[in-house]
């Protein structure tokens, strides 16, 4: 999994629709509100050119495609089948073929514990790498529906949503794809109650306390060493340490503070953290995304010791010029970076993407870091962990750095954390 960070590239992909059809529509839960969003990635994929792959099962009984999906330019015209997965043997030709470019495969659709599920294992068996709509993709039962995502996400596919996939596809605001893509996601999806509490995602540590010999990355047939496992392991358990940290600070700004979910109590924590740098003399390293539309950073926070000066980008990843040249000089030393602003599902996680594949190792503070939505937000810290990154709190990030009562901060610290941070609903 060490190799697989989340990225997608609309020229190696290609998004799959399965079996939304006609007679199944009052049966599904939450139907209407993963059309929606169905409809927002079926236009994705025209704007951004991307194959759309479009199953039926068993037609004559199921019906067709709804007629709000506009698939007549489905690649290779729409399948029939008669098998729960859609790699029925005309869709594994294209993969040999037409499609042996592809890398990367968005499944979305109906049922997520059966067709989806069986097309996502029979995917990884080929050696692509999986993204699951979980707000285009439901099922009869919101519990066959919730566990379905829980064990796709153990296998090793990312579960995501609209917005956070389409954003990958467009990482920085001057892609010539940016606005429209922006127009598309204006609305945000409505809320189907697809979260459930945050998974580590870190089973190989489960198999290697018992013992086992672990398969890393079934998707690759690829066995890695007991042994090599633990010391994988072992260097990122989570310690931090002052000297080797850097603090990044994500996108809060002013003009965005009315349609962040749970603003004032992340606020609240930000603020706590932004002393905390001052404390420690933590370098800290602020963004602001394209300040002419969105403002600029909010005045509750003092950030005029920012390394660098707060840094003006359009890119979505912190991981812009000025920041690279950052790490490339006097952050050198750095090994690792607390991370924490907005959006969760698209300029902090794609952060984390950029520092985790640089070797970095990434600790997101949850209270302090959220989207718009309740399911990008916790959705994205499941993929977060997925990825390797450590989802913490501002309370156990700060005690992770002082590490002991006779720390010469340590009174400081303590009355920054006498009252505990509000509850914005990280877990639920």
């Amino acid at each position: 999994m060490a190799s697989k960070f989340g990225y997608l590239d609309a020229t190696t992909t290609v998004f799959m629709l399965c079996d939304i059809q006609e007679k199944i529509r009052l049966i599904i839960s939450h139907f209407e509100e993963t059309l929606t969003v169905a409809v927002k990635m079926v236009k994705g994929a025209k704007m951004l050119d991307i194959p759309l792959i479009v199953s039926e099962q068993y037609a004559k009984a199921l019906g067709s495609t709804v007629s709000e999906l506009d698939v007549k330019n489905a690649f290779g015209g729409v399948i029939s089948k008669s098998s729960c997965s859609m790699l029925v043997p005309e869709l594994v030709k294209m993969f040999e073929n037409e499609l042996k470019h592809v890398k990367s495969c968005v499944l979305f659709g109906h049922e997520a514990h059966a067709c989806i599920e069986q097309t996502a294992m029979d995917l990884l068996s080929l050696g692509k790498e999986v993204h699951i709509v979980a707000d285009a993709s439901s099922s009869r039962s919101r519990q066959d529906r919730i566990l379905a995502f829980e064990r796709l996400g153990r296998i090793g596919c990312f579960i995501t949503t609209c917005e956070s996939l389409m954003f990958k596809f467009v990482p920085n605001k001057t892609h010539p794809k940016c606005f429209e893509i922006r127009e598309l996601l204006r609305y945000v999806s409505p809320d189907s109650e697809i979260v459930s509490p945050i998974c580590s995602h870190y089973y190989a540590k489960d198999l290697i306390s018992l013992g086992k010999e672990v398969e890393v990355d079934a998707t690759l047939s690829c066995k890695v060493e007991l042994d090599m496992i633990r010391i994988l392991m072992a260097s990122n358990l989570g310690f931090l340490h002052t000297e080797s940290s850097v603090v990044m600070v994500c996108d809060i700004q002013e003009k965005i503070k009315n349609v962040i979910s749970h603003y004032e109590e992340t606020i609240a924590v930000a603020v706590k953290m932004i002393e905390a740098t001052k404390v420690l003399e933590i370098p800290t390293i602020v963004t602001e995304q394209y300040p002419k539309g969105l403002g600029h950073t909010i005045s509750e926070l003092d950030v005029k010791h920012a390394l660098g000066g707060v840094i003006t980008k359009t890119k979505f990843s912190m991981f812009c010029p000025e920041v690279q040249d950052l790490f490339q000089n006097q952050l050198k030393h750095i090994q690792t970076c607390i991370l924490f602003g907005y959006e969760t599902h698209v300029c902090i996680e794609q952060t984390a993407m950029d520092l985790i594949s640089r070797g970095l190792q990434v600790h997101v503070v949850a209270d302090a870091t959220s989207s718009r939505t309740k399911q990008d937000r916790l959705l994205a810290f499941q993929r977060l962990g997925q990825i390797g990154c450590h989802v913490t709190t501002s309370e156990s990030v700060l005690f992770k750095l002082i590490g002991d009562k006779n720390h010469p901060k340590f009174n400081q610290i303590r009355d920054l954390v006498k009252t505990p941070s509000p509850d914005s609903q990280i877990v639920h």
